[in-house]
């Protein structure tokens, strides 16, 4: 069975770091005809025992093919031999909203709402996932409102055997360097997409300019909240 990658969005490139049976560290390229479907053909002569993705150079993921994951050296990789014969759970439907914050302890999604600004703190994001009745790698994902990968991560749910529900949590610290729009929050699992939010960032002027009818001395207050 190849390795496959796709989170359903274009990327610029997408590597496959792996560790061999002789424990030898690799990097090679997953090639793609359209930049959203990338594979790695004939994978097997590569000699790979745990692997991971690393996505537009940037981010570090796992394989969401396979729940079954190692800790390597404070890094997180894939059992290529888990690939193949590995259960997968049968997630069937997701609860998502957007919230100012959660509740202490419970962690409940408190005050939901669809449309944040530069005075909020952070946008918040919760899901009810169902299904979970074995171990499932997600992926999450952030998109700009160019349509441009911003932020994505891996999570491993574990098995519920009481009602399958497992709960998602993710928070985006405002900053300067959000823009203005709407921002794609989704989960991925295997070749579906789990959840697909929208949610509108807004940027306020938050400093006063002198008016020709209007005296107003311009003041130091300008917001600039960093992540």
């Amino acid at each position: 069975m190849s390795i496959t990658f796709n989170t359903f969005i274009k990327l610029d490139s997408v590597k496959l770091a792996y560790i061999s049976n002789s424990e030898e560290k690799n990097v090679i390229d997953l090639v793609s005809k359209d930049n959203i479907q990338w594979e790695i053909k004939d994978d097997e002569k590569f000699d790979i025992c745990f692997y991971a993705f690393i996505v537009n150079e940037q981010f570090w993921v796992c394989d969401t093919n396979n729940s079954k994951v190692a800790k390597i050296n404070n890094g997180f990789f894939s059992i290529y031999s888990s690939l193949i014969s590995n259960s997968q759970a049968k997630i069937s439907k997701t609860n998502s909203l957007f919230c100012s914050g959660f509740l202490q302890g419970s962690l409940e999604p408190i005050k939901p709402k669809s449309i944040f600004n530069n005075l909020d703190d952070e946008i918040c994001f919760w899901s009810e996932i169902s299904g979970v009745t074995s171990d499932a790698l997600i992926i999450f994902q952030i998109i700009d409102p160019n349509g441009n990968l911003y932020f994505m991560d891996h999570e491993l749910l574990h098995e519920n055997n009481k009602n399958g529900i497992r709960n998602y949590y993710a928070v985006l610290k405002t900053s300067s360097k959000l823009i203005r729009g709407e921002w794609t929050f989704e989960l991925i699992y295997k070749e579906n997409i789990l959840c697909s939010k929208k949610v509108t960032y807004n940027i306020l002027n938050t400093s006063y300019k002198k008016h020709e009818n209007h005296y107003a001395k311009n003041t130091a207050f300008r917001l600039d909240i960093r992540m």
